[in-house]
């Protein structure tokens, strides 16, 4: 019997904003091409201003390789988890530490204990490539987010909230989506023709 997927009502200026992204179309086009492809299904717009809404594609959802995502989605989006948290900081952005960098960070720590490169490398298998986890290491132990022991093995500094956060401002990520807050602001005044109360973004 088939599941049935909620509706959630997301546009393209939230995606930007929360993958930390210059080129809003280069967004849109990726969200049609995941209805194209058959992932997700989109509901389309009544003449109204809202945002589509979207729910994944329940033919794909049930096949094995859909309920491995399903699954993995549970994992990676868990409130409990180090990810949920990391995947909306500014340097989650193309040019910086990107998703797959967010991802090697997240398993660093929640690791608890000290882990190899290579550890990484095999739980992290499938999401992220062997050699881009090598980078992503490099990248933040360069950077003094994470650090080795007297083993060689990897470990995040306690400070490393602070740490990622002055990277972050270091870099120019968090000036980034600061720029793309008030430009999507001010696309959404345009866009819904009235005023809204801007939220503040996280630092």
């Amino acid at each position: 019997m088939n599941r049935t997927y909620k509706w959630v009502r997301i546009g393209r200026r939230k995606v930007q904003l929360e993958l930390n992204r210059v080129c809003g179309s280069n967004v849109s086009k990726k969200l049609k091409s995941l209805v194209d492809d058959g992932y997700i299904v989109r509901n389309e717009r009544r003449a109204t201003v809202d945002s589509f809404r979207y729910r994944l594609n329940h033919l794909f959802a049930e096949t094995e390789v859909g309920r491995q995502w399903c699954a993995l989605s549970d994992v990676l989006f868990h409130p409990d988890n180090p990810w949920e948290k990391l995947r909306k900081r500014p340097s989650i952005g193309h040019g910086y530490l990107n998703p797959s960098g967010v991802l090697v960070l997240g398993a660093i720590i929640a690791a608890r204990n000290s882990v190899s490169t290579g550890q990484l490398q095999v739980y992290l298998r499938g999401l992220v490539g062997e050699q881009t986890v090598k980078t992503c290491v490099r990248q933040l132990h360069s950077e003094e987010i994470v650090f080795r022991d007297e083993n060689q093995l990897l470990r995040p500094f306690k400070d490393w909230k602070a740490r990622l956060k002055k990277y972050e401002i270091g870099i120019g990520a968090s000036q980034r989506r600061t720029k793309n807050f008030k430009t999507l602001a001010k696309e959404r005044l345009i866009f819904h023709g009235y005023h809204f109360r801007l939220l503040d973004i996280e630092k």
